[in-house]
């Protein structure tokens, strides 16, 4: 129920959460929104101030799943990455370069777009 504002550093954590959940375990397809929202929940209470709730992830989904099933999958995330989910992402390390590299805010916007683009390019990430 309306437009959801989140720091750019939650997706970047959430795509990065479902790469290494994919990379160790098959996902089927239709249980792929589901491990997208839960990862963007996790992703969430770590980088937002106002996490996305569980309720606004159902309505986004279109209830695609019910809070049961986000609920399990959230844990079952959290036990298969042993907890480690707070890690650093190429955001976190681009934001760190510009800094000390002294970026204009021009360049630091197109590095970040740069690399906002190549989270949808399976050869780049």
């Amino acid at each position: 129920s309306g437009e959801y504002k989140m720091q750019v550093s939650t997706y970047f954590l959430a795509v990065r959460l479902l790469d290494r959940v994919l990379s160790q375990q098959a996902i089927k397809r239709s249980k792929f929104q589901l491990l997208g929202c839960a990862c963007l929940m996790i992703a969430g209470k770590l980088e937002e101030i106002e996490a996305p709730s569980i309720e606004n992830l159902i309505y986004l989904s279109d209830n695609g799943f019910n809070t049961e099933s986000l609920i399990n999958m959230e844990m079952m995330i959290l036990k298969m990455l042993n907890f480690k989910v707070s890690i650093h992402t190429s955001y976190h390390f681009a934001t760190r370069l510009a800094l000390a590299a002294h970026f204009s805010e021009k360049e630091k916007e197109f590095m970040l777009y740069l690399l906002e683009i190549s989270l949808y390019d399976f050869n780049l990430s």
